[in-house]
């Protein structure tokens, strides 16, 4: 019972010891110099006593009576819960806006690997800074004039690595011609900057060769589209696209029911915002991580 309680008794000198820490700095604004040099002392003396395991009762005792002493600096419970929720909120901009950003898939462009839905499609995180750091809350146009936030445009300023083929990655549709201008787009990366691209009998040619597809995408038929249906001249049958630089091209796995680069073209890097990679809802066959 003795080593129980004066277990008890460090426990509660380490707690009143943190605490008085801070109340003091609250209070130096106020006090005089002499009583702040006193207080540091008393404080020196406290923390030798815990870290040396000694004379704790008496250290117990020293720092109650000042923390009795600096009772009205201390924070209302109210006030303690606002900081923290504030806190609480820098935090989740800081990871939303550099690191990490939930997203839900609207529609049905990404099947079988993702389920679309504007009610109910899967939840997917994205990772940000994959390909590297941006500026969110700096928004520029492609002349890096200062624009409206809801026309953001926050270029990468420190790069980490650039899109890989097959990434399934979130981009933004400001700049793309014949898209909604202020969206977010889920798609796959088949064409890299600088290279030729053709869909043949459901396969990617890469300057003029097949690209084999991983083994997770096997059952995925890219199709061709018919110049008349929605001006798709970026993937007509028989015809090699050349991806300028600076730019991707992407599909949707459910090639079928997918408006994308094949109908508008190409995604300028800059517009990239990161990589998905983890389902976190609905728990189900396509719960866990994206390839």
């Amino acid at each position: 019972m003795k080593k129980i309680t004066e277990a008890k008794k460090y426990r509660d000198t380490k707690k009143a010891y943190k605490s008085v820490r801070e109340l003091i700095k609250r209070a130096k604004r106020e006090k005089d110099n002499d009583w702040y040099l006193n207080a540091r002392k008393t404080i020196s003396e406290v923390k030798g006593a815990l870290k040396g395991k000694y004379d704790i009762d008496a250290a117990l005792q020293k720092i109650l009576l000042l923390e009795d002493e600096l009772a009205r600096y201390k924070k209302g419970a109210f006030r303690e819960f606002i900081e923290s929720l504030l806190w609480a909120g820098i935090l989740a901009l800081i990871v939303r806006g550099l690191f990490l950003q939930p997203f839900k898939i609207p529609t049905g462009s990404m099947e079988p690997t993702l389920h679309g839905s504007y009610s109910n499609g899967d939840r997917i995180f994205v990772n940000k800074i994959i390909f590297g750091l941006r500026l969110p809350w700096i928004a520029y146009d492609k002349e890096r004039e200062p624009v409206p936030l809801q026309l953001k445009y926050s270029p990468v300023v420190i790069p980490v690595r650039e899109p890989e083929r097959w990434d399934i990655v979130v981009f933004q549709t400001r700049g793309i011609v014949g898209l909604d201008q202020h969206k977010d787009y889920i798609k796959r990366v088949v064409g890299l900057p600088g290279e030729t691209i053709e869909i043949k009998d459901g396969d990617i040619y890469v300057n003029g060769k097949i690209t084999p597809k991983p083994e997770y995408l096997k059952g995925i038929y890219y199709r061709n589209t018919d110049f008349s249906a929605f001006d798709g001249e970026y993937g007509q049958e028989g015809r090699a696209v050349q991806i300028p630089e600076d730019m991707y091209y992407v599909l949707g796995d459910n090639s079928a029911n997918s408006k994308d680069s094949r109908y508008w073209g190409f995604v300028p890097r800059d517009n990239i915002l990161g990589r998905a990679f983890f389902v976190w809802w609905p728990v189900s066959q396509r719960w866990g991580y994206l390839r």
